[in-house]
Parts: structure tokens; sequence; C-alpha cells
């Protein structure tokens, strides 16, 4: 959580701000006793064209 804070304050780089998001995603999963997700599958929830960013 951290981090996420330091780079959504200090970044203007919204990927990096992605990743760890789906960083965080998957953490939050992991203590719901569920397994993680690939960074593209679990983007592809909250954003349509997620095969064309990168």
């Amino acid at each position: 959580m951290t981090e996420f804070r330091r780079v959504s304050n200090t970044s203007a780089d919204g990927m990096q701000l992605l990743k760890i998001s789906v960083q965080l995603m998957n953490e939050m999963r992991k203590d719901l006793g569920v397994s993680k997700v690939k960074e593209k599958s679990l983007l592809a929830f909250f954003i349509n064209d997620i095969e064309n960013i990168e």
C-alpha cells in the first residue's frame, strides 16, 4: 500500500500505477483465500481494450 501511495503522489506514469494496482488487488484476493489472476485478466474487468495498452 505504501508503494501505491508513493507512486500515485509522485509519478505521472499511469502504467506503473496500473501494475501496482494489480499487485494490490492480487494481495487482497490472497487474503480472501482466492487464487491470483494474471495481470491483463484482472485489468480487463476495468479496462475494455487492455490488449492495446503497453
